[in-house]
């Protein structure tokens, strides 16, 4: 087969993402090597982000290891530029990606001030918005209401003279609760696109007071609005977890030092969350662990 043949395979039968491409290739160049060809059929799809196996010819079984050998490099390779990467959810979709794609991807909200906010894809000014309406659901479908235990998103329907590179048919925006710097968004909602929503208003008002400090992260990023989970590390506080979770610690001193532990020993969430403005950390906050715990948890988990 030549390169042309070779890549007119990849994008019919596999999924040809360009940071994958690289290792399809060569996958096709080694089963060549090992008298597979194109009659021998087999596909493969993504599947959560993840390169799987689909179907094949029954004589494809001779090949299959050496399949498996790229298969389980293929899914260790960033989706989009072939770096080193893992499966991750930036947002509302599985993928296979490095940590500087998986930032890039993951829906945030910045450049948050008086004037309006920037999504990933432009810029809005709060004089552009008609209406705004809050759901006690991601997609919009359940309206928020004083009875809703929490805000999950929130549409903002823009005036018609509103000209968008990015938004077709109609000028809706969507922003939700996992969206980086969600918190600091609703900070700064002018009172005036407010004033018609009452129990939205008193709602963001209500969970921005109630936030206290997390014992793992430090960060004041802990609602009783927001089930007491932590907004930036993800845990729980002790005094909201029930025994049958408690009881796989001997106390909440060891409770804080293992999840600090798992914080702290970096990751994509860990990475993302420096760029996370919405709150504050507690100036006396410290660690429960020493220096050589650390460097201990670190081989291990590495092991």
């Amino acid at each position: 087969m030549t390169s042309t043949q070779i890549d007119n395979y990849i994008f019919n039968n596999l999924p040809s993402y360009d940071g994958w491409m690289p290792l399809l290739r060569e996958l096709l160049t080694t089963l060549l090597s090992k008298g597979w060809d194109e009659t021998i059929i087999f596909t493969a799809k993504e599947k959560y982000g993840k390169f799987v196996y689909v179907i094949a010819d029954e004589k494809f079984s001779t090949f299959i290891s050496a399949f498996n050998e790229f298969e389980e490099k293929i899914n260790q390779s960033c989706m989009i530029c072939g770096d080193n990467g893992k499966q991750c959810t930036p947002g509302y979709s599985d993928q296979t990606l490095c940590l500087t794609h998986y930032i890039d991807a993951y829906p945030k909200i910045v450049n948050i001030d008086q004037f309006g906010f920037t999504t990933k894809e432009e810029r809005f000014n709060w004089s552009d918005i008609l209406e705004l309406n809050g759901f006690a659901d991601y997609r919009g479908h359940v309206e928020f209401s004083k009875k809703s235990e929490m805000l999950s998103s929130i549409y903002i329907e823009l005036k018609p003279n509103f000209s968008s590179q990015y938004l077709k048919e109609i000028a809706l925006v969507s922003l939700h609760h996992d969206d980086l710097n969600w918190i600091n968004f609703l900070k700064n909602i002018p009172s005036e696109c407010l004033k018609k929503k009452q129990d939205l208003n008193n709602y963001i008002k209500e969970l921005l007071k109630s936030f206290y400090f997390c014992d793992i992260c430090g960060f004041k990023a802990i609602s009783n609005y927001e089930f007491h989970k932590c907004s930036i590390c993800h845990n729980y506080s002790w005094e909201s977890m029930t025994e049958r979770y408690t009881r796989r610690y001997e106390n909440k001193t060891d409770y804080i030092k293992q999840n600090q532990l798992m914080y702290f020993s970096g990751g994509f969430n860990y990475e993302l969350n420096k760029l996370e403005i919405s709150f504050e950390k507690k100036p006396s906050f410290r660690r429960m662990f020493s220096n050589q715990e650390f460097k201990e948890y670190l081989d291990l988990i590495k092991s």
